[in-house]
């Protein structure tokens, strides 16, 4: 049996310390950075949180810069480049591998809607005849819907506090439309609106107000 002297045991037991302390290190390390990947992958398709994590539709994204998609791939909806009534723009995604949703699936355009560039509104059209498979697949991939507006109506609804999705189709279209909505986008454009009629009723107030005339005490009206 070998007997090592006593310094050599309080060298040995201060480099274990030391090698505990980097593995512990190391460990932290690895929690804070992969932890919140495993989180991720836990979000399963099959439930709203899964739509949640998406956060919009493939490579889209909800309250994502436009400038984030190749500008090649776009083009103004109708050809206009106009604001439209909520100071929104639309344009058309071009890309036909995008259209390609499932195997025996495919849309029949995608479309992108931005407020002050950012996205508010992505839009997939596919077919009527089609319309069982887009329900079919947003069941699979975010579970089952939880708002019906309308009794008997085509309109599903997948309603969170960040997005909604609304699946809508009639018998009587040619086509039908699923909808995802960034809700924290449709607040701000329902603020600028509130303070734009706010503005314009000041300055019809305004206009209409009567304007007095010292000289000759006439009242007249403001233009």
């Amino acid at each position: 049996m070998i007997i090592y002297p006593a310094k050599f045991y309080n060298t040995m037991q201060t480099i274990s310390k030391h090698q505990f302390s980097n593995y512990k290190r190391i460990a932290l390390i690895i929690a804070i950075v992969f932890v919140p990947l495993f989180g991720f992958s836990k979000t399963k398709t099959g439930s709203i949180e899964f739509l949640k994590a998406c956060n919009g539709f493939k490579d889209i994204k909800l309250g994502e810069d436009i400038s984030e998609i190749q500008p090649y791939k776009l083009a103004f909806m109708d050809g206009n480049s106009s604001l439209d009534a909520d100071s929104c723009v639309s344009y058309v995604y071009q890309d036909e591998e995008f259209l390609k949703v499932d195997s025996d699936f495919n849309l029949q355009q995608v479309a992108i809607r931005t407020f002050k560039n950012k996205i508010v509104n992505i839009y997939l059209i596919f077919k009527m005849t089609d319309s069982y498979k887009a329900l079919r697949d947003f069941l699979k991939d975010y579970g089952q819907f939880n708002e019906l507006p309308k009794e008997y109506a085509a309109i599903y609804n997948w309603n969170t506090s960040a997005l909604n999705l609304s699946l809508k189709y009639e018998a009587k279209t040619d086509y039908g439309i699923a909808v995802f909505t960034c809700n924290d986008l449709v607040k701000d454009i329902e603020t600028m609106k509130e303070s734009k009629s706010i503005v314009e009723n000041f300055t019809q107030s305004f206009a209409s107000a009567p304007v007095y005339n010292n000289q000759s005490n006439d009242t007249q009206t403001a233009k």
